[in-house]
């Protein structure tokens, strides 16, 4: 990536401040250096591109996305002042700590290294090693040395995409961006007043999509006290520059027409903290986002014209800088947490899946069931699975396609004051000791499920009877818990931020709704990375996740059992038109970050669902029956040792 942004590791101090008045500071933004002062950073660098398509259909627009096209670095260093010349440049050691990579093409993982979990490779071999920089005052790399011997013992010319990254992260300019201060040198000598103001030049590229010239402006905005600590914040700002010659600065001519008909979207912003106290950047983040914009033009647009179809390419790119402080709580993680899967060929993994839930329908809810108990029926479902799954291929980036058994399968139902099955077996019992493959990406995202879709399917096929007087007539099954469970196995890792998270922060998903009736129903789910937990086994990652009802229809992707007319047994037979009204709940999961592997989840949430009694049996000023459903869905990782040979 040949685009810097602002942060970049301070590796020294900042003068103090020039007093002139109580009431205004003033900061001298030079760089001063001591001998034998060691600090230690976190740097992350990142870019993505996408294209979004979107359309309408019949009345409802939705959106067609691109996978990802990008990559993060998360760069842990030290630096340590070894000597300052009269000037006050400084010559300093840097030696890398830790070092996670990622890149995807088009959503497929290229690159999955994490130096907590990879200990061979040429971007493991990075780390504990380091190079010599030479620092000016105003912010500038004056010299880099090191890296052509470095660069010689590690990169393998033969070594694929971990040997090009090597080879680009121990590049001369990826250096410079890493320690190079930008924008201190235009801000010039000082004193600076709060509110001060500067600015300088950057061109962007965007590949294919041609280059773009802006203006970066930076404010010193404010001095504040901080926990006993001085801190001046520069808050940064950007427009696009004015001469119009630069921002065709090396576009792709074949694109040159298209891109002159599309709308430029861009944002800049970022914020720099300094604590003036102990000499140091305290953080720093900015980010650049750019959108081109494509309308239909065969489209006379007006008030009743529904909404275009519209192309969307967007690109983001950052830098940030932490300050890592000797903290015992910080875990030896202020990067961005990323959960990946780790597979080993020949490494089972077993899960226990229990789906159930506790229904009870108020047949008229204008009806006081403690008057009438017949106007309240109460039933219960559960669904138990052991389920194993063995890596039989194991790609380069990580992905790995997995052997899946289903060990054990067993439904129980009853109700209210009875004891046993009301029916046995359910259908989804003919899963024991069935077979199936799954395509898994290093992020937990499935990529090819139709060996388990034509399991279900089967599964469907097998829930109908015929009936001499009412043709097929399907049966009780819990097919929807086994969609809700094995098809959505690592939904909160795959659903996160390709660039990880950290504690605090959230994304969002969806998920399907396990149901007694015939329903293809999603929940939105909000995740959030609640804490990290040091245990014995490894740094664990606890997420937690809120769910409500989903306004959106099921995605067309998830499986579809059976289709076609038919009729459906029992009580969810007999009601129909059943209408979501509400949904809430929580979960948690647990992810193992140093050892690659999913601990399991646990859910608890509850829906209300109305519906409609058939016109013969409805009875005359009784209003549409409620169903009420508890559902809980636990799935925990077990020893799979007593499968072998089986």
């Amino acid at each position: 990536m040949t685009y810097t942004l602002l942060v970049s590791a301070i590796l020294c101090t900042i003068a103090g401040l020039v007093p002139s008045g109580p009431n205004e500071p003033q900061v001298n933004l030079r760089l001063t250096f001591v001998c034998g002062q060691k600090t230690t950073y976190q740097f992350n660098s990142w870019w993505q591109r996408s294209v979004v398509v979107k359309t309408t259909s019949g009345s409802q627009p939705y959106e067609v996305p691109s996978g990802l096209t990008g990559s993060s670095v998360d760069l842990r260093f030290s630096q340590q002042v070894r000597s300052v010349d009269p000037n006050g440049n400084a010559v300093a050691d840097i030696q890398i700590e830790g070092l996670s990579v990622f890149e995807e093409q088009v959503g497929d993982p290229v690159i999955d290294s994490d130096s907590r979990r990879d200990k061979t490779g040429p971007l493991a071999r990075l780390v504990g090693k380091g190079y010599k920089i030479r620092l000016a005052p105003d912010g500038r790399v004056l010299d880099i040395q090191g890296i052509a011997e470095l660069a010689k013992l590690l990169v393998d010319p033969n070594g694929g995409p971990q040997a090009r990254k090597a080879a680009e992260l121990l590049s001369g300019p990826f250096i410079r961006q890493v320690h190079t201060v930008a924008g201190l040198a235009a801000c010039g000598p000082g004193p600076h007043l709060v509110g001060s103001h500067w600015s300088d030049i950057k061109t962007v590229s965007f590949g294919t999509l041609g280059s773009r010239t802006f203006e970066r402006s930076y404010t010193l905005s404010q001095i504040k006290q901080e926990e006993g600590r001085r801190v001046a914040v520069v808050d940064m700002t950007g427009s696009l520059a004015s001469d119009p010659a630069q921002q065709a600065y090396l576009q792709d001519p074949k694109l040159k027409a298209l891109i002159d008909r599309m709308d430029f979207q861009f944002r800049y912003g970022g914020q720099l903290q300094i604590d003036l106290s102990e000499g140091a950047i305290e953080s720093s983040k900015e980010v650049l986002e750019v959108n081109w914009v494509a309308i239909d033009p065969r489209v006379q647009l007006t008030d009743k014209t529904p909404e275009p179809n519209t192309i969307l390419m967007r690109s983001v790119q950052g830098l940030e800088l932490r300050r890592i402080r000797p903290d015992g709580n910080d875990l030896s993680l202020a990067e961005p947490v990323r959960c990946r899967l780790h597979f080993e060929e020949g490494r089972a993994f077993g899960y226990e899946i229990r789906s159930s839930r506790q229904i009870k329908i108020h047949w008229d809810p204008n009806t006081d069931p403690n008057l009438r108990p017949d106007a309240l029926s109460s039933l219960d479902e559960s669904l138990h699975m052991l389920v194993t799954l063995e890596p039989i291929l194991v790609r380069p980036g990580g992905s790995a396609r997995l052997q899946g058994v289903f060990r054990s399968v067993r439904v129980e139902r009853g109700r209210q004051g009875q004891d046993g099955q009301v029916q046995s077996p359910d259908p989804v019992e003919s899963l024991q000791a069935k077979q199936f493959t799954l395509d898994v990406a290093a992020n937990g995202r499935i990529v090819d499920a139709s060996d388990l879709d034509a399991l279900l399917k089967q599964v469907g096929q097998s829930a109908f009877r015929q009936d001499p007087r009412y043709g097929w007539v399907k049966d009780q099954e819990m097919i929807s818990d086994v969609v809700a469970t094995l098809w959505f196995f690592w939904d909160a890792i795959s659903s996160m931020d390709a660039n990880g998270v950290r504690p605090g922060q959230g994304w969002n998903s969806l998920l399907s709704v396990p149901t007694p009736m015939v329903s293809r129903k999603a929940r939105q789910v909000a995740y959030s990375l609640d804490r990290l937990e040091q245990t014995s086994d490894g740094l664990v990652a606890v997420i937690g996740s809120r769910y409500s009802l989903s306004g959106m229809p099921a995605p067309s992707s998830w499986p579809i059992p059976y289709s076609g007319r038919f009729r459906v047994s029992g009580t969810f037979g007999f009601l129909g038109a059943y209408r979501f009204q509400d949904l809430q709940g929580s979960g948690v999961d647990r992810f193992n970050v140093d050892k690659g592997i999913w601990e399991g989840t646990s859910q608890q949430f509850w829906y209300k669902v109305q519906a409609a009694v058939p016109i013969p049996f409805a009875r005359a000023g009784a209003g549409n029956p409620i169903i009420f459903v508890d559902q809980t869905v636990k799935i925990q990782r077990i020893d799979t040792s007593s499968f072998k040979g089986r």
